[in-house]
């Protein structure tokens, strides 16, 4: 540490002190340990050559050699440690620190073709009609309700207008070409209700591509109950069999009252040029098969179940904002087939709140990769996650605050108690150059806690977890701010971790070789720091407090 000052005005930030216990202690090597009222210091100052400690008391100074101080601890009471910012005042800190706010970084390879014809579809309350007649498209009208089946491709269909019971079907073709099952759906001022199904029905399995025209504002609303043919799927308000391509700078607001919101038996992929979709859907706001991929955009989701569920893929965010309420999970994909299935967050401003049990913010059974990314997430329920994967977790150059407050639920598949967490790792985590906020409030709630090693890497990371022990008469569950196989720390890291409980809990090794580490306790009668295997402590500043 060259020149290091350590200011008691920055701990103060993270730990209010009584007056009564407001006291630093010098555990001396050979057993005796001096102390001093905080009140009385200034700044600790360590040498260039890391040989002396010296301590300002206004003119005063006095200084120590490193080598007889074994540890300093802080008689302080951490009540006041859950005084995160809120989450205006953690954007602005992430929006003040980076720019821009977040990144694009995938690439989007998509053409979208130009049309040879646009047909105009407009709505006019209980009928519909049509402009104009393509050879090879074959369209039906039955009040406001609109079918189409077409040997054309390139074809743009223009849908206009408003009506309370009509919709929009393209009936599979299975006679004619692969290109010629792709088309253009266009949106410019259409306010479509079906009250017996979906407002937008795609049964062909190839290629949608979906333009918000620019400038207008766009409605579609499903019924509570869907009638059509046996067999056909219909799955949500905006449902199709193939792929979903959308782009275009408009708003299409999404309202489902009997199915998903906008849905997809193939993919979803969301261009750098869409504009803004607004979803409240009774059951998953995005539901897709194979995978989503967003580029950009705006993607406000209020959802009864899911906010994005990709049943057998992958999900990959690369730009644009992301906001999700929802009941059950924000963000999921689960899947057996691990090697196909993860989550990538690889850019963009993602805001999840949830509400239900095990209602994690975001999951997956496969690997978590966060880059380049703004998070925030707040999972209420029992048991639930702001982040939980089955493999590994890598975090780098991004910016998290996530919260938590549910109390343990038995857990039938692992007959055991789970209890809520920040950051749930069922295999390792590694953060590497991001700032993280964690908050776990509800009993026996963990902060990071993982099975495997976690490394904590160049990274300003503060975690507090403020409830009490669970017991329901026989198991008893630990808060813990950090609950891990084993903990590597490294580099220039700053972290501070405070718990009601132990503050780091490892069933392996502790090693720390770098940077600033600040542990606190409320409970005297625990280890601060409870490790089961070795303590390496090569390099690096150290520091641990236990009282009330």
């Amino acid at each position: 540490m060259k020149n290091k000052h350590l200011f008691l005005l920055a701990l103060t930030g993270f730990v209010t002190c009584n007056t009564w216990a407001q006291s630093v202690n010098f555990h001396q090597r050979n057993g005796i340990v001096r102390f001093m009222d905080y009140a009385e210091m200034d700044s600790i100052n360590f040498s260039d050559d890391e040989t002396f400690a010296s301590f300002y008391m206004g003119n005063s100074i006095v200084t120590y050699p490193l080598q007889q101080i074994d540890s300093l601890t802080f008689n302080c009471n951490v009540s006041s440690a859950k005084a995160f910012p809120d989450g205006t005042e953690f954007k602005d800190l992430v929006t003040n620190s980076v720019s821009p706010v977040y990144t694009n970084n995938g690439e989007d390879t998509e053409e979208i073709y130009s049309q040879t014809k646009t047909i105009v579809i407009t709505y006019n309350g209980s009928s519909a009609s049509v402009n104009t007649s393509v050879e090879g498209v074959d369209i039906s009208i039955s009040g406001a309700d609109v079918t189409v089946k077409s040997t054309k491709g390139k074809v743009r269909y223009r849908l206009t207008g408003t009506t309370q019971n009509g919709s929009f079907k393209m009936l599979a073709n299975d006679e004619v070409t692969e290109e010629n099952k792709k088309f253009v759906l266009e949106f410019k001022d259409a306010n479509i209700t079906n009250l017996d199904g979906p407002a937008i029905n795609i049964q062909s399995g190839k290629s949608v591509y979906v333009n918000i025209a620019s400038g207008t504002t766009n409605y579609l609303k499903d019924g509570t109950m869907y009638f059509g043919p046996e067999g056909e799927d219909r799955k949500g308000t905006f449902f199709s069999e193939g792929q979903l391509i959308i782009d275009g700078s408009g708003t299409l607001n999404i309202t489902s009252y009997g199915g998903h919101g906008l849905c997809s038996d193939d993919y979803i992929h969301l261009r750098k040029t869409c504009g803004t979709i607004n979803i409240n859907s009774a059951k998953d706001g995005i539901n897709t098969k194979d995978h989503l991929i967003m580029l950009g955009g705006t993607v406000n989701i209020t959802a009864q179940d899911d906010g994005v569920t990709v049943s057998e893929g992958f999900v990959g965010m690369y730009g644009g904002e992301l906001r999700i309420n929802s009941v059950d999970n924000g963000i999921s994909a689960d899947y057996s087939a691990n090697d196909t299935t993860h989550i990538d967050i690889l850019g963009g401003y993602t805001e999840i709140n949830t509400t239900g049990p095990k209602g994690h913010a975001i999951a997956t059974s496969g690997k978590l990769n966060i880059s380049n990314a703004v998070i925030k997430a707040d999972a209420k329920g029992a048991a639930s996650k702001a982040v939980s994967a089955d493999l590994d977790i890598t975090i780098a150059d991004s910016y998290l605050k996530l919260q938590t407050s549910g109390n343990p639920l038995y857990d039938d598949a692992e007959a055991d108690y789970s209890s809520a967490a920040g950051i749930r790792a069922k295999s390792s985590l590694a953060v590497s150059k991001s700032e993280i906020a964690i908050l776990s409030s509800g009993e026996g709630g963990k902060g990071i806690n993982a099975i495997g090693n976690v490394t904590l890497n160049e990274s300003n990371i503060t975690v507090v977890t403020e409830g009490n022990s669970f017991s329901n008469g026989t198991e008893n569950v630990r808060p813990r701010a950090i609950d891990a196989g084993s903990l590597t720390i490294q580099g220039n890291n700053l972290l501070n971790v405070a718990s009601s409980h132990a503050a780091i809990y490892t069933e392996q090794d502790l090693n720390i070789s770098g940077g600033e580490t600040f542990a606190f306790s409320t409970d005297n009668s625990v280890k601060c720091i409870n490790v089961k295997g070795n303590t390496n402590h090569t390099g690096g500043l150290f520091m641990r407090s236990i009282g009330k």
